[in-house]
């Protein structure tokens, strides 16, 4: 699942990208300013960025500039602005592809796709070896010594964040919001529940995991070295 940040500061509308893209399968992370932008971006792995110029803080491009001073995350434009220095401007800052409004929701969506694609984020594998245990959450394939484990859909989905994080903390916050599209308050007693299970599936032993560790308080992560 391709964690996706879209700064827009029309409320209406960003909400409305955010429900269908959401339907696509993607995560999406929303932002109406620059400097919340940077604020989300900061905080996890983005894998696209989908950015209006016109913010009521920064213009867009300086959004871009700061992302490529230290990242490669695609960047695609979608604005307003129809003339041809605009997108000059945009592109030459680095983004990847502009797409002027109004829009054709499939013809974002493609756009969304291909870039990825060109960037190689869409064949990111999460497919984890280590020993004789290999986890693969794309094709929903776990064994260890050519034994099958089996996992639910909420226990994959779960694997699959923490392997995505790549290591980092996934928050109780986090794993909430990625796994049941909820704000409840209140949902760490299942989340530990999954997280026991996974483990008793997973770990040679749940007692003591190597794999799916906990940080008190916090959330969790995979732990791939």
């Amino acid at each position: 699942m391709t964690d996706l940040l879209l700064v827009e500061d029309d409320g209406q509308l960003r909400r409305i990208l955010s429900q269908r893209l959401t339907r696509r399968g993607f995560h999406v992370i929303q932002a109406a300013s620059v400097n919340e932008a940077k604020s989300k971006f900061s905080q996890t792995h983005i894998g696209l960025v989908i950015l209006d110029l016109g913010l009521p803080d920064y213009d867009g491009s300086e959004f871009i500039t700061w992302v490529r001073h230290t990242e490669s995350t695609p960047v695609v434009v979608l604005s307003a602005r129809r003339s041809q220095l605009d997108k000059v401007n945009a592109l030459n800052a680095g983004a990847d592809d502009f797409l002027t409004k109004p829009f054709g929701f499939e013809e974002l969506v493609a756009r969304i796709h291909a870039t990825l694609r060109r960037s190689g984020a869409a064949t990111s594998p999460l497919t984890f070896q280590s020993g004789g245990l290999v986890i693969d959450p794309q094709h929903l394939k776990c064994q260890r010594e050519d034994i099958e484990i089996h996992f639910t859909p909420i226990e994959w989905k779960i694997l699959e964040l923490l392997l995505s994080a790549q290591g980092r903390l996934v928050s109780y916050e986090e794993l909430v919001s990625r796994v049941w599209a909820s704000s409840a308050k209140d949902r760490r007693a299942a989340i530990r529940v999954h997280i026991a299970n996974i483990r008793t599936k997973l770990e040679e032993d749940a007692a003591h995991p190597q794999f799916v560790l906990a940080v008190p308080g916090l959330g969790y992560q995979f732990d791939q070295s």
